[in-house]
C-alpha cells in the first residue's frame, strides 16, 4: 500500500477501482471539495490517467488524499472483492488519522457532513434482528475512530469467514456490531445509528451524502445530474 498523500485528522474514504473511479470516484471526489468534506480516495490497480487526474486533484485541494495497492490475482478480481477492499484497507490508514467514515465510491456530497466526526462509531442499522442478515444494515456508510480497536479485529475475522460475494460486507458488518455492542470497549465509545440522511438513495435535497444504490445510480435523474455535474466541471 503507497500512500501519495496523507489523510487529513477527520475524514471519509471510499476505496474502489480504476473503471469505478472514472465512472463515479471522481464526481464523489469533486462533490467533496465543493461542500468542504475531507475525503481520501483509495484505488485498486489505477493506471497513469488516473494518476495522473487524482495528482491534479490533491495537489490543488488539501482536503483531499490518496492511497493505492495492486492485486495481481485475477481469481480475486470482482466485484465482490471491490465491495470489501475499503474495509481491508481500513486499519492501515487509520494509522495515520483519528476517525474515518467510509462510504460507497458511488456517494455523492450535497453539503459539508464533517459533524458527524463527533462520535467515535456510526453505522446505519436497519433492523438488527432480521432474519435476513443482509438486511441488517446499510454498509455504505461506516464511522469508525482508531479508538474502535476491537470493532476492526471482529470485522477482519467476519470477512474472513464469510468469503467472497455479493452483500459479505453487509453481513460482516451486521454480525460485527452485534458482537461489538457486547464488548467493555464499546461501553467507551461514543456510537450512533447513522441516519438515512447521510447514505441517501431517494436523493433528498436536505440530505448530506447521496448513494447510488442499485440501478438508481443509472436511472434516478436528480442523481444522474448530479453525478455528471461533478464529473464534467472542477469544483
Amino acid at each position: 500500500m503507497q500512500f501519495y498523500k496523507k489523510p487529513n485528522q477527520n475524514t471519509y474514504m471510499f476505496a474502489c477501482d480504476n473503471s469505478y473511479l472514472l465512472n463515479h470516484g471522481i464526481s464523489c471526489l469533486n462533490s467533496a471539495i465543493k461542500t468542504n468534506n475531507n475525503i481520501h480516495c483509495h484505488v485498486l490497480n489505477p493506471n497513469d490517467k488516473s494518476l495522473k487526474i487524482l495528482n491534479q486533484i490533491i495537489n490543488k485541494n488539501k482536503n483531499v488524499s490518496l492511497s493505492i495497492s495492486e492485486e495481481k490475482r485475477k481469481s480475486k478480481l470482482n466485484k465482490n472483492y471491490y465491495a470489501k477492499i475499503r474495509f481491508e484497507v481500513l486499519e492501515d490508514i487509520l494509522k495515520h488519522c483519528s476517525k474515518i467514515a467510509v462510504i460507497d465510491t458511488d456517494s455523492i456530497f450535497i453539503k459539508s457532513a464533517m459533524d458527524i466526526f463527533k462520535y467515535d462509531l456510526g453505522i446505519h442499522e436497519r433492523n438488527l434482528s432480521k432474519p435476513k442478515e443482509r438486511a441488517r444494515v446499510l454498509a455504505g456508510f461506516l464511522l469508525i475512530s482508531n479508538k474502535c480497536n476491537e470493532f476492526i479485529k471482529i470485522l477482519q475475522e467476519e470477512q474472513k469467514a464469510i468469503g467472497n460475494f455479493w452483500y459479505a460486507d453487509q453481513i460482516a458488518v451486521a454480525r460485527t456490531i452485534i458482537k461489538y455492542k457486547e464488548c467493555q470497549e464499546f461501553l467507551k465509545i461514543k456510537y450512533c445509528k447513522i441516519p438515512l440522511s447521510y447514505i441517501d438513495y431517494t436523493f433528498q435535497n436536505n440530505s448530506y451524502i447521496w448513494s447510488g444504490k442499485g440501478e438508481r445510480k443509472n436511472k434516478n435523474k436528480s442523481y444522474v445530474a448530479k453525478l455528471n455535474q461533478y464529473k464534467k466541471t472542477e469544483p
